[in-house]
This record gives C-alpha cells, sequence and structure tokens, in this order.
C-alpha cells in the first residue's frame, strides 16, 4: 500500500482563493510649505527611551535653511521630538538637538532611507542611513513626551519658518521597541517604504504615500498596530513613480 499527498493541498490560499492584491504603488508627497502639510493634532508616535523611528524619503532639492521632516512637538520643542536637518540630520527631544553626524545633502532626485533607534540604557542614538554600518552619538537624558499640548506635523514644523520643502516623504515608521543594529541595517531595500525587519518590535505607525492617500483625499489614515489619522492642509501633492 502507498501512501501519499499533494503539496498542492497544503499551499495557502487567499479568501475564495482569489490571487494577492497588489502591491501599492511607489509615490512620494511633496510641496511641503507652513501651508502646505499633514497635520495629526496631538495623536502620534512617543520616540523616546526605547524606541524606533524610520523615513524614506527623496532629496528634491539642494539644502537650504533648516528642514523640520516629522514631530510631535509644542512650539517651543518641549515636551516633545522631531526629525529635521540643517545639513545632517538631527533629533530635538524637548528642544534639544541631537546631530546623528549623517549628512542629508544628496543629490537631487535620491532616495534615503533613515532608521533610528533611542537607547534606553544610555541615552544614545543609533543609526543606519541606506543599511550602512550602524552609527551612534550620544544623547539627551532630558525628555517629556509629547502630550496634549503637542501638535504632530508632517512636512514642516509647529510654527512657521522651517518646512521640509527639500524633501519628498515616501513612507514612515514608529516601532515600540529598540531595533538592533541588523534591524537598522535591514529597514533598507524597499525602494520607496520602510522594512519591517524579522522579528522587530511591535509597529506603531506605518504611512506609505502610495497605499494611504490618494492625492485628492482631505486625510490620509496611516496603518500599524496604532494608525493616525493625519488632515491634508493645503495642497501637498502626490506624485506616483
Amino acid at each position: 500500500m502507498r501512501i501519499g499527498f499533494s503539496l498542492a493541498l497544503t499551499q495557502p490560499r487567499g479568501s475564495g482563493g482569489a490571487p494577492p492584491p497588489p502591491p501599492p504603488p511607489n509615490a512620494v508627497v511633496k510641496g511641503w510649505t507652513d501651508a502646505a502639510y499633514f497635520d495629526a493634532g496631538a495623536a502620534g508616535p512617543v520616540f523616546g527611551p526605547g524606541k524606533s523611528i524610520a523615513v524614506a524619503l527623496r532629496r528634491e532639492a539642494p539644502a537650504g535653511a533648516s528642514d523640520v521632516l516629522w514631530g510631535v512637538q509644542t512650539a517651543g520643542g518641549t515636551p516633545g521630538w522631531s526629525l529635521w536637518t540643517d545639513g545632517t540630520w538631527k533629533v530635538s527631544r524637548n528642544g534639544f538637538p541631537i546631530d546623528t553626524l549623517v549628512s542629508s545633502e544628496d543629490a537631487p532626485g535620491t532616495l534615503v532611507t533613515l532608521a533610528i533607534t533611542w537607547v534606553a540604557a544610555d541615552g544614545s542614538l543609533r543609526f543606519s542611513r541606506n543599511g550602512a554600518a550602524v552609527g551612534s552619538v550620544a544623547g539627551s537624558a532630558v525628555y517629556a513626551p509629547p502630550d496634549g499640548t503637542s501638535v504632530h506635523d508632517l512636512g514642516r514644523w509647529v510654527t512657521a519658518g522651517f518646512p521640509a520643502d527639500a524633501f519628498a516623504v515616501a513612507a514612515l515608521s514608529a516601532w515600540d521597541g529598540e531595533l538592533s543594529d541588523a534591524q537598522l541595517q535591514a529597514v533598507h531595500g524597499t525602494g520607496y517604504d520602510t522594512l519591517h525587519p524579522a522579528g522587530a518590535p511591535t509597529r506603531l505607525l506605518h504611512w506609505h504615500a502610495g497605499r494611504d492617500w490618494d492625492g485628492a483625499a482631505p486625510t490620509s489614515t496611516s496603518g500599524g498596530s496604532s494608525p493616525v489619522t493625519y488632515t491634508v492642509v493645503g495642497a501637498p501633492t502626490r506624485e506616483v513613480i
């Protein structure tokens, strides 16, 4: 007597045997100004000790004045955090800037993925740009997380004068834990996305320009275990790549 089985019977199937949906298009959102940005009120990820964030973005123009890309903070920067650049990437925590020393002086059209972990044990920042070897800089122990007075914006600082007009944003991620060095490097390599590496902690927020906004809707809701809904202010634009 022969006993056998068919591998075909063990393959996973989608609902009703339908093929999986196509991946979202690669896209970026750009045209950030003081009057054109995404706003989520006080809702947003707490990037503090033991947390991680990542961005995928494209340089649009030569570097100019300070560009604030993303953050959850008050007008004075306390409490809260922001990711910005004035030639090198910096994280401000309670208004105190931590310089990663990673250049943001890329040629226009260059895609960059930057992943950062705030180490709880010593307050340092660990980071990888486009999958490169992990760097580290000393941090600051002074920090108060965003609260109900903080404003969560993408594409500008909470007050006027520092829009991220030199960049187009493809994706954002925030994790409820520290990414390992290998995971920081693995975030790179997904084109216009930010990868969720194997074994990574819970991803609280994952916003993807090609999936989460059609370029016309008045709101854009992220993925992740704690999704955020951005209100579209003014007229930023979406470009499918």
